[in-house]
């Protein structure tokens, strides 16, 4: 190995060392090992090397060269959210922290939105916060999972409780025990979308379509405009077929009275999948920016979600103060003056 390369290897796992400390750990390492490689590729003496083994060592430095640049940018693009954001970048020291997690064992995938994206998110209030999808043993971060995890460390910080112990009823469905969160960067609400209170799911809906046209898709990349595009098309494609011709009392009858039919077709459709959060995500972004900032979100509101419950209701979660997060379950003809949307996004 030439001294200009002994140089730079030894720079490298210096650079290794300090990444152990760093807000992204995980990165730091995958870092480490391409170099870690490429040291060993080039302490390989090329003169008793067969024609195909160099050229399958040319070849491999070439990957790895590309995959360095790749993790380079990765880094700067995380460095250049958190400074758009300020406080508003929950990224993997602050989940780590927020939960008690191991930040090693915390993956971090690239972040899907652009620097106009995140500077617009900013200016609506949002927060960029990264999601993970398993605790530091390998566990689903469950809605229940997130709970117990964080309820040992409001425990030892006397910050009261997590969810409400006098509301009991989801404990044993599957939105509470089964369904677990995905490893994706989302930009989230911190107040709800104006104008989505006192209306029903449908109402709330239309509501959001508005606040996509009017204040994200003007900024968003051009595959998150189409796919925007796509699922507000469907849903008014959806509005025309169910609801034409009927007034706004006739439609909330309908919600009412057939909970099951238009709980399931409106949760599903594309608009309120990718702009809705789960009830796990719901709470796992109220924990994370809690736990961040000592500020508790949607303290005085309920965030209506995209799921529904064993017999077909769907889903809210909010009032978060020292008692807990509250969670309950209504029909999608309901309308109160604290339901709500919480606008999230994940492209």
């Amino acid at each position: 190995m030439s001294e200009q390369e002994q140089n730079g290897f030894s720079q490298n796992m210096a650079e290794a060392q300090q990444g152990e400390q760093s807000p992204t750990p995980s990165i730091h390492k995958r870092r480490q090992q391409v170099r870690g490689e490429m040291y060993q590729i080039a302490q390989k003496d090329s003169k008793i090397l067969s024609l195909g083994e160099a050229e399958r060592d040319i070849q491999r430095r070439e990957e790895l060269t590309k995959e360095l640049l790749q993790i380079q940018q990765e880094l700067e693009k995380i460095e250049k959210a958190q400074e758009i954001m300020g406080e508003d970048f929950m990224g993997p020291e602050q989940v780590a922290n927020a939960l008690n997690l191991d930040p090693t064992t915390i993956e971090v995938p690239p972040i899907p939105f652009s620097q106009a994206e995140l500077e617009k998110a900013k200016q609506l209030g949002q927060f960029l916060i990264l999601r993970i999808d398993k605790d530091s043993e390998g566990n689903p971060l469950t809605m229940q999972r997130i709970a117990n995890l964080a309820q040992t460390q409001f425990e030892a910080q006397d910050k009261g409780r997590v969810l409400r112990d006098d509301i009991t009823w989801f404990q044993n469905d599957s939105f509470f025990t089964a369904d677990s969160l995905a490893l994706k960067w989302a930009l989230v609400s911190k107040e709800v979308v104006p104008g989505s209170t006192r209306k029903n799911y449908y109402e709330q809906t239309k509501t959001l379509v508005a606040y996509l046209k009017n204040e994200i898709i003007p900024t968003a990349n051009e595959q998150s405009q189409n796919l925007y595009l796509e699922a507000i098309r469907e849903f008014e494609t959806y509005a025309t077929t169910k609801f034409a011709n009927k007034d706004d009392e006739e439609i909330e009858q309908l919600l009412r009275y057939n909970r099951q039919t238009y709980s399931q077709e409106l949760a599903n459709l594309q608009i309120n999948q990718l702009c809705r959060q789960t009830p796990t995500e719901v709470l796992y972004d109220l924990i994370v920016y809690f736990q961040t900032n000592n500020q508790r979100l949607l303290e005085n509101m309920w965030a209506w979600t995209n799921t529904r419950d064993s017999v077909g209701d769907l889903v809210f979660v909010g009032y978060f103060d020292s008692d807990g997060v509250f969670v309950d379950r209504v029909r999608p003809g309901h309308s109160r003056g604290r339901l709500a949307v919480s606008f999230s996004r994940l492209r």
